[in-house]
């Protein structure tokens, strides 16, 4: 059985995420993606406690994706 991550990204719903990246992880990204949530938990007025507990998780996962995942190829990444 294959993935395919294009085939599970059309079939939900546009709102049940926050943003959509396809590609190769640098510290820009990363820092935009940090930005982007904490704008949005901020703009929906989350609970301070919950937004530092959201963010801690994600710049987490975020360095093991810079740490751990090989680049995309320029043919694969279309």
């Amino acid at each position: 059985m294959s993935f395919d991550l294009d085939n599970l990204i059309s079939d939900h719903n546009p709102g049940d995420a926050i943003f959509y990246f396809k590609g190769n992880i640098d510290s820009d990204i990363i820092n935009n993606v940090l930005d982007s949530v904490e704008f949005k938990l901020i703009t929906i007025n989350e609970h301070p406690r919950l937004r530092k507990k959201v963010y801690n998780v994600l710049v987490e996962s975020l360095q093991n994706l810079y740490h751990h995942l090989d680049e995309i190829s320029e043919a694969s990444s279309d």
